[in-house]
């Protein structure tokens, strides 16, 4: 009896090796292949500085080889404009490297205030030359509207565009925006023939004596990175 039941446990253990046995082949002898997709990023760089130095439209002393002299000496802290004076907007500097593609732009804010020679009339001989265009008053346009044009005509100038991982350098305004005031009516090259006058640029000058008539201009120019659409 002990010996059959011996035999018994055997065979039912040797039966459950087997089945363990089978089922572990089961599960090692099947085709298993496998792969794995990692990627990361980072921010794109953006690395422009815009830099803008005000105050280098006007100054407060002009010399000419035609001209001669032209300096404030009761205020040292004012700029002037006189006949004969001129000036180039060279106040924005743009530099350094960005990974995406990007474009240069422009807005204006130009104001002219007490430009008349009797307080009631429009009287303003500076020139201002946007992307080699003279924009000037004339004798029907108010101050405003000038005003306005100007702006617009600095707006207008073509955006510049840089590709990802140029090299800005854009300083396009310093070259394409200038201002004059000639020196008379028949300098070479004014386009105001018809308007500007002696007399007239004299009394700009005597009215700039009192702080309630002189006559300021003040142009204020801001300069735009923007990413590309």
């Amino acid at each position: 009896m002990k010996k059959n039941m011996m035999l018994r446990i055997a065979s039912v253990m040797l039966v459950a090796v087997m089945m363990s046995t089978c089922a572990i082949s089961g599960t090692f002898a099947k085709y298993v292949t496998s792969g794995t997709s990692t990627d990361s990023a980072r921010v794109a760089k953006f690395g422009v500085e815009v830099v803008a130095n005000s105050g280098a439209a006007f100054a407060q002393t002009y010399t000419s080889d035609t001209v001669g002299y032209v300096g404030a000496t009761v205020d040292a802290t004012e700029k002037v404009v006189a006949p004969g004076t001129t000036g180039t907007l060279a106040n924005i500097t743009i530099n350094g490297t960005t990974e995406v593609a990007v474009k240069v732009s422009h807005t204006a804010e130009l104001t002219l205030s007490n430009w008349s020679t009797t307080g009631s009339d429009v009287y303003c001989p500076i020139v201002f030359t946007v992307d080699g265009a003279n924009l000037f008053i004339g004798d029907t346009e108010t101050i405003a509207e000038f005003e306005l044009r100007v702006e617009n005509a600095i707006k207008g100038v073509e955006a510049e565009e840089f590709a990802p991982n140029a090299t800005l350098d854009a300083n396009n305004l310093n070259t394409v925006v200038s201002w004059k005031w000639y020196f008379d009516d028949q300098a070479p090259g004014n386009p105001l023939h018809a308007y500007q006058t002696d007399e007239k640029d004299t009394e700009l000058g005597r009215r700039a004596g009192d702080d309630a008539t002189k006559p300021t201009v003040q142009l204020s120019i801001t300069t735009t990175v923007t990413q590309i659409d």
